[in-house]
């Protein structure tokens, strides 16, 4: 069950702060980590939690985890960080609202898939980005797309994913079987 401080979501992975105090660590490094590599604006901090709280890798750029994260809170987030970085003014911290579930679907084998039902794609808003073809196929190991949903619970963001995904690889005509996806 998620807990109060929500759930991230990736592929298939999942992990949920147990205790006030792993949220606490965990934040502590990210922000130290930032500082420590002069990071400014919107950044990733990726860690991993076992028994403790390790520091993997720092993304100095938007990162997917801002599309989920945008569906998630109260406020648009390019207004915060404008109000927070260009304008130098204080802002609140933004309550969140649901949960967010991302997946990148990738194909175990070279599929394809007309470069016409890209532009179909489009049509469902969840998807954000279409696959990248070569000669009219998804190669081996490709992501076929980026797609986030969002719900008033875990369970129902990740009903939806499911639907999501679903529905874009029945409009590319991909066999689910050359799909992995979580």
């Amino acid at each position: 069950m998620p807990s109060e401080f929500g759930v991230l979501t990736l592929e298939g992975e999942k992990d949920q702060f147990r205790e006030a105090e792993d949220r606490k660590k965990c934040a502590n490094i990210a922000l130290k980590s930032a500082k420590e590599l002069d990071l400014k604006g919107y950044c990733g901090i990726d860690l991993v939690i076992n028994d403790e709280c390790f520091f993997i890798e720092s993304n100095p750029r938007l990162t997917t985890s801002f599309v989920g994260l945008s569906s998630t809170i109260n406020q648009k987030l390019a207004e915060l960080f404008v109000k927070k970085i260009v304008e130098e003014r204080p802002i609140s911290s933004p309550s969140l609202e649901n949960f967010s579930r991302i997946s990148i679907p990738r194909v175990e084998k070279d599929v394809e898939t007309e470069s016409e039902k890209l532009t179909e794609l489009k049509q469902i808003p969840e998807i954000i980005s279409p696959p990248y073809l070569v000669n009219g196929k998804v190669k081996e190991g490709s992501p076929i797309f980026l797609a986030v949903a969002t719900g008033e619970s875990f369970e129902e963001a990740e009903d939806k994913i499911k639907e999501v995904i679903n529905e874009a690889i029945n409009l590319l005509g991909i066999d689910k079987d050359a799909v992995t996806w979580a």
